[in-house]
């Protein structure tokens, strides 16, 4: 029994979303999660490092790959490595690290977004009841937003 009405198998009202449909409401809403949690991970380190040492080293990326370890060499790319490092000591609070370079490699654990679950909820359940001509509750959308990470996580799980 579906739980629509009726005894026999298919009586009853039908579900206005196939299985596709759902996945396409779970997905939409992972993406956006995940978008938003790589902007706080940037915000993050921009953060942490400050503007000016964020913006540095956006620009010494501006350089091509190949032609970098010969700009290291010169005097600007010198110059440019000595300030990163001093940035890099100010923003771990020391005032230098002796000889050596500072340290390359960090870790950021920067909170969850809080408070963008609902809105992302919304936006998603707007967006697909405007493009596909249904009513869609929020309600629907988070059922279908659980069930595609719980997805997700049983195929890690078994892999």
């Amino acid at each position: 029994m579906a739980g629509h009405g009726g005894k026999r198998d298919g009586a009853g009202r039908k579900g206005l979303l196939g299985a596709i449909d759902m996945i396409a409401l779970g997905a939409a809403c992972e993406e956006l999660w995940t978008a938003a949690v790589e902007e706080a991970q940037e915000n993050a380190k921009r953060d942490f490092f400050g503007r000016e040492l964020y913006e540095s080293t956006e620009e010494a990326h501006k350089i091509p790959q190949s032609e970098r370890s010969a700009w290291l060499t010169t005097y600007e790319g010198e110059a440019h490595h000595d300030d990163i490092n001093g940035m890099i000591w100010e923003a771990l609070g020391q005032t230098s690290g002796g000889d050596g370079d500072a340290p390359r490699l960090f870790q950021f654990f920067p909170p969850r977004p809080y408070g963008i679950k609902g809105k992302i909820i919304a936006d998603v359940a707007a967006t697909y009841s405007e493009r596909w001509g249904i009513p869609i509750t929020t309600r629907r959308v988070e059922r279908c937003w659980k069930m595609v990470r719980r997805a997700a996580r049983d195929a890690r799980e078994e892999s």
